[in-house]
């Protein structure tokens, strides 16, 4: 279903339940601010939703959490908060460009472990190890193959650098 470009403002409680069957839900291109927690209630086949170029900061914590085929998630450009426990832990791809994000950290989506693309690409991130990349994070986010981070304010050192790329290399080359 492609509802792009029709000025919604919010997605009230269980708004799409009649359509139980839906795979696919196209949202980009509106006004949302707001969604209700139950907004997504019924839709078991939601395999894809992108909310991308909206008005959205806060998403409720159990919004995404219940969707348990969901496996892809379009959030680029809103300003969004992420916290911990928001997504479900099937996605399997995840774009969060274009939002602001300065002090984001993989812990907030340790729940994943089926997350294979990351996308982070223009926030305003600017330290590699300490905010992107704790220690031994990745040992948690085993299926992750892919993290875009281009057009963010970085402060790192060189090897700094190597040592990250070098840690995800070594961490990804089995899978």
């Amino acid at each position: 279903m492609n509802l792009s470009g029709n000025m919604i403002k919010n997605l009230e409680q269980r708004v799409f339940s009649p359509c139980k069957k839906l795979r696919k839900l196209v949202l980009s291109h509106n006004e949302i601010e707001e969604i209700d927690m139950n907004a997504f209630d019924e839709l078991d086949n939601l395999e894809e939703i992108n909310l991308s170029n909206n008005n959205l900061k806060l998403i409720p914590h159990k919004a995404f959490a219940q969707l348990k085929s969901l496996k892809i998630l379009n959030l680029c450009n809103n300003t969004l908060i992420v916290k911990y426990g928001q997504f479900s832990s099937s996605l399997q791809s995840l774009d969060l460009s274009y939002n602001k994000l300065e002090n984001f950290t993989l812990k907030s989506i340790i729940s994943l472990t089926n997350l294979k693309s990351l996308s982070l690409n223009g926030n305003k991130i600017y330290r590699i190890r300490q905010h992107i990349f704790p220690e031994g994070i990745l040992e948690s986010l085993k299926s992750l193959k892919h993290i875009q981070l281009s057009d963010n304010e970085f402060y790192c050192t060189i090897l700094g650098m190597k040592i990250i790329l070098l840690t995800f290399f070594f961490n990804t080359e089995n899978y």
